[in-house]
């Protein structure tokens, strides 16, 4: 549908590109029997790998669609990178959302993701 679709600004190779990121930042991956992801060049296949990968992540830290997140940071002087999330109430839905969502992001920055609340012991 994003591929037929025409919005003002953007061009029908940034409307491949987004049309990609959509099918891919739920669940799936890449394939080199989906044409539509194999007819972008090099560069924009990387694009589309990377805002899938933090857009699966945006979407964990609202599992439970009770907009509970306040703030996020991603702490990266060491590895696993730190995701660390400012919650109000119980963000346990998050975290279990989160851990088991961030394959993609591991496969594509090449690191690991750890969830830990705002204010907790490192």
């Amino acid at each position: 549908m994003l591929t037929q679709a025409e919005i003002f600004g953007l061009s029908r190779e940034d409307m491949a590109v987004v049309a990609n990121v959509a099918r891919y930042h739920r669940r799936g991956l890449p394939a080199k029997t989906h044409a539509e992801f194999m007819a972008l060049d090099r560069e924009q296949r990387v694009d589309v790998l990377k805002m899938a990968a933090i857009l699966r992540l945006a979407n964990s830290l609202d599992a439970d669609h009770l907009q509970k997140v306040r703030d996020v940071r991603i702490l990266r002087g060491s590895e696993p990178w730190v995701l660390e999330v400012d919650a109000a109430g119980d963000p346990t839905m998050e975290r279990l959302a989160t851990l088991s969502r961030s394959d993609l992001f591991t496969d594509v920055f090449g690191r690991k993701i750890v969830f830990r609340e705002a204010g907790a012991p490192t």
